[in-house]
């Protein structure tokens, strides 16, 4: 298969597009996991970022299946976070105090 101009545009606005996303996505997760692993608390997580409990946990649980570790975990009433939680909650602080500063008006 030759490629053409004509069909190299929109493989390449794709390609764009696909990191875009990418990229968003992964701001996204940062601001959701520093959040939720500040608070250890989902509920308050979810009040902080305007979100339903339920969209909360549905993130957590992503963020959970993306690092492969548990981030937080129950103790007593409350949840406490995991050695590796405590690690990217420390990396991803600044992160998300950039990416906040950039989004401001």
């Amino acid at each position: 298969m030759r490629l053409t101009p004509t069909a190299v545009g929109p493989i390449l606005r794709r390609l764009m597009f696909d990191s875009l996303a990418n990229a968003l996505g992964n701001a996204y997760r940062a601001i959701v996991g520093q959040k939720v692993l500040t608070e250890q608390n989902v509920a308050r997580a979810a009040q902080r970022l305007k979100l339903s409990p339920s969209a909360m946990s549905r993130a957590l649980a992503r963020l959970r299946e993306t690092t492969g570790d548990p981030l937080l975990v129950r103790a007593g009433r409350g949840l406490v976070p995991t050695p590796r939680a405590l690690e990217l909650r420390e990396r991803i602080g600044p992160l998300v105090q950039e990416i906040e500063a950039v989004m401001r008006p």
